[in-house]
């Protein structure tokens, strides 16, 4: 009987070496926090400048009671408030993380702003 010794295709070899990333770039991390921090900060300077003059706005500009309108100012900040755990979730199950910010942070500023 004459024994094989040539290594099978279906079994690899792995060593911690083959593992690691290239020395290029790197993906992800720390890199990116700064980037996102000034994003959100920029999304809640704008949405906060919005609703802030929005009791304003409703009663101004739509006769709306003053008691009325903080109640659908704080339910809009109730809202906007929610609206990062909804996208987390959908991001999460879904879509990668970086389009789903970017998507939420436009359409976020487009509403409030609107």
């Amino acid at each position: 009987m004459e024994e094989n010794h040539q290594p099978s295709s279906r079994h690899l070899a792995v060593d911690g070496e083959s593992l690691r990333q290239p020395a290029g770039r790197k993906k992800g991390g720390w890199i990116t926090f700064p980037f996102i921090v000034v994003a959100m900060f920029g999304l809640g300077l704008a949405s906060a400048g919005a609703t802030s003059n929005l009791v304003v706005y409703l009663i101004k500009e739509y006769n709306v009671p003053s008691v009325d309108a903080a109640q659908i100012s704080t339910l809009v900040n109730g809202c906007l408030s929610v609206a990062p755990v909804a996208g987390a979730i959908v991001a999460d199950a879904f879509f990668g993380c970086y389009p789903v910010v970017a998507v939420s942070m436009a359409f976020s500023v487009l509403v409030s702003n609107g």
